[in-house]
């Protein structure tokens, strides 16, 4: 039971990196294009 309730925290901080990861990386192309343009 205690394992599972840690796997379910493991996942839901993995899926929110993931989400502020992709959120960065969406930052850095649109003002890498705006600096380009």
């Amino acid at each position: 039971m205690f394992q599972g309730y840690i796997l379910l925290v493991l996942a839901f901080f993995f899926s929110f990196f993931l989400v502020f990861i992709g959120v960065t990386m969406l930052e850095f192309c649109f003002f890498d294009l705006f600096l380009c343009d």
